[in-house]
């Protein structure tokens, strides 16, 4: 305390002056205008004459110091802080965007595939299994009609029995291969053909959802990086409050005369309480009274 020098205190010190209800036009109470400081000197003696603007007490700057020190600290790291936060938006947006149109994009691919079965491959495996029932019918209805004709043959002895089984035994595998073709026919059309356009369709779903759920995730992560962007500044404007009040306070660390007057050290009310150098007083104590001469 003793080793800062009146010259920088007195160039850190305003005009602070209170009055606690008493009259101006006779005595003005002398207050510390800071929240808490120690007594440095009186710096007129007990019942001299003061001018207005002369220095009455120097208060001790050091704790003020420190806390606009250590709040500046405070500042410069809530600001970088601020800084990093605003940085990281841009990006995360850039992000959110490219993540949401490769979604979009799946999307529109899923949707694209089921499409195309639907008007393409599904259509042309339909269309080529009904090609393949009508041949396989058409096949039958020829063989049944060349069997029955050697019928007629066979009554009039002009084809051995051998030749009759064989058209009987090719009636049959064309039977046989004309029920195939409608079963498989009938089997595309109830059952792979939809259960295909089920995986497909099921796809399309899928990819929307996952494209929800990630525009859900981006928008919650945009307003938490903001959130947190304004946290940090509000970190700043309260840090910066802090420091601007230490500086003000700073600035009243000596205490003048607000006219001309006698000044008397001490509060006659409370004359108990001793207000020596070194003796540290609250805000908005008397320190002393100045007296109209």
């Amino acid at each position: 305390m003793n080793t800062l020098s009146k010259a920088l205190l007195r160039s850190l010190a305003c005009l602070a002056v209170g009055a606690a209800g008493v009259s101006q036009a006779e005595t003005r109470s002398i207050s510390n205008p800071l929240p808490e400081s120690a007594v440095v000197q009186f710096v007129v003696a007990s019942g001299r004459t003061v001018h207005e603007g002369e220095a009455l007490v120097v208060l001790d700057a050091t704790p003020w110091l420190e806390k606009r020190r250590a709040a500046e600290v405070a500042l410069q790291t809530a600001l970088a802080e601020a800084q990093a936060n605003e940085e990281k938006i841009a990006p995360l947006e850039a992000a959110n965007a490219a993540a949401l149109a490769t979604a979009a994009d799946e999307v529109n691919q899923a949707e694209r595939m089921l499409k195309r079965f639907v008007e393409g491959d599904a259509r042309a495996n339909e269309l080529t299994l009904i090609l393949s029932a009508i041949d396989a019918k058409a096949d039958f209805d020829r063989q049944q009609e060349r069997y029955t004709s050697r019928d007629k043959l066979l009554a009039s002895g002009c084809i051995a029995k051998i030749q009759y089984n064989a058209e009987e035994v090719e009636l049959t595998k064309t039977k046989y291969a004309m029920e195939i073709a409608q079963l498989k026919l009938d089997s595309f059309e109830k059952y792979e053909k939809p259960q295909l356009i089920d995986q497909f369709t099921n796809q399309v779903a899928q990819k929307k959802k996952a494209q929800a759920n990630l525009q859900t995730q981006c928008v919650k992560n945009v307003k938490a990086a903001q959130a947190a962007l304004q946290a940090s500044k509000e970190k700043v404007k309260s840090l910066t409050e802090q420091r601007d009040r230490y500086s003000q306070w700073l600035e009243k660390t000596a205490i003048y005369a607000p006219s001309e007057g006698r000044f008397y050290p001490g509060n006659p009310e409370q004359p108990e309480v001793k207000i020596e150098p070194g003796a540290l007083v609250g805000a908005a104590h008397v320190l002393g009274l100045l007296k109209k001469p």
